[in-house]
């Protein structure tokens, strides 16, 4: 069957009889509530060939985001499903952005840049270190071919020191040592396509140095 894929705020991950509720409660505090909410449950629904994207009116995000904030553990586990899907997409279409698919591939991940934005921020807030690692490559040739040089810088820096700051980040086995020096190789390589060479080099170098070290 079709694969449903969960549209771009995390809150939309939450459970249909959940968000039927929200809608219900919305279209009642309004005049007209039933022919309101028959209308407000007409989504939009872009079929490719496996896959189904459903999209919410804003007015029933920024609803359905008010409800789910009242719910923190729903809300965490709904930003853990957005995030755990659009890095597992970033990782699975890696290879295929490498191929003859290329194109394609790279459409279908341009049009998903804002879910992968927001899965990646969620990801280095949350200290899922090995799910944006994973997708660490696939992210860093994406920006390569958009020649998104300087969020490519941003993301990866940011990154990074996260790592470097952060003392709630697990940094036992080898694991944190491979993701932080994959974060200084990409953030050196986008200072180096924008012409920043010596900031390039000192971040390489510290990286080479790290893994010498190690």
């Amino acid at each position: 069957g079709d694969r449903v894929v969960p549209p771009r705020h995390p809150y939309r991950l939450a459970s249909h009889l959940r968000v039927n509720r929200w809608l219900a409660s919305f279209a009642s505090a309004c005049t007209g509530g039933t022919r309101l909410l028959q209308a407000l449950r007409r989504v939009f629904v872009v079929r490719s060939r496996k896959e189904v994207h459903v999209y919410l009116h804003e007015l029933i995000r920024q609803y359905a985001n008010s409800k789910l904030a009242e719910d923190p553990v729903e809300l965490h586990r709904s930003q853990e499903k957005h995030s755990l899907y659009y890095l597992g997409l970033l990782k699975e279409k890696d290879a295929p952005l490498r191929s003859h698919q290329q194109k394609a591939t790279l459409t279908e991940l341009t049009v998903e840049m804002d879910n992968i934005r927001e899965a990646w921020e969620w990801a280095v807030k949350n200290h899922k270190v090995a799910s944006f690692y994973q997708a660490s490559t696939a992210l860093w040739y994406l920006f390569e071919l958009h020649n998104w040089f300087k969020e490519g810088e941003l993301t990866f820096q940011r990154t990074s020191e996260m790592l470097r700051l952060d003392q709630q980040v697990p940094r036992d086995g080898g694991e944190f040592e491979i993701a932080r020096n994959a974060m200084l190789a990409h953030y050196g390589c986008f200072l180096f396509r924008q012409g920043k060479c010596e900031a390039a080099y000192a971040v390489l170098a510290s990286c080479v140095k790290q893994l010498q070290a190690s």
